[in-house]
């Protein structure tokens, strides 16, 4: 029993080893991808029970609108200050504000950090965002 046991947890041990850990790129990086990226700017996006988002650091987050317009769309949020409740889901936020059930607005809120800007990314960006803080040679994260 405890050969098996033993094992068993090498085993489950092994599987974590081959995974990278999310390294957060700095706010001048992903403001700097804005800039140079030449990001579109939007005014709103389109919510549903089934969006998601993806945490790139304490400012930014990107965002996954399901059903936007023309098929699944991805957004840059930018937070107004620091939001650490994001990435910790042990914190229970303040509820969110939304001005506009449907649609995520400037000044609505997403666990209970403020948005201040919004940009519309391709597939491409996205996964380009997501690889900002890794070191040349890391495995990329989707």
């Amino acid at each position: 029993m405890k050969t098996m046991t033993l094992v068993c947890g090498l085993a489950a041990l092994g599987g974590c080893v081959g995974d990278p850990v999310y390294i957060a790129p700095e706010n001048q990086t992903v403001s700097d991808f804005v800039s140079t990226g030449n990001l579109k700017e939007v005014g709103e996006i389109r919510k549903t029970d089934r969006d998601s988002w993806k945490y790139v650091n304490d400012h930014y987050i990107v965002y996954h609108a399901r059903f936007y317009q023309a098929g699944p769309g991805y957004f840059l949020v930018q937070f107004t200050g620091n939001c650490d409740s994001l990435n910790d889901n042990s914190v229970m936020p303040p509820p969110d504000y939304i001005h506009d059930h449907r649609n995520i607005r400037a000044t609505d809120t997403i666990r209970g950090c403020i948005v201040d800007k919004m940009y519309e990314v391709s597939d491409t960006q996205r996964k380009e965002l997501r690889s900002l803080g890794e070191a040349p040679g890391q495995r990329q994260l989707q």
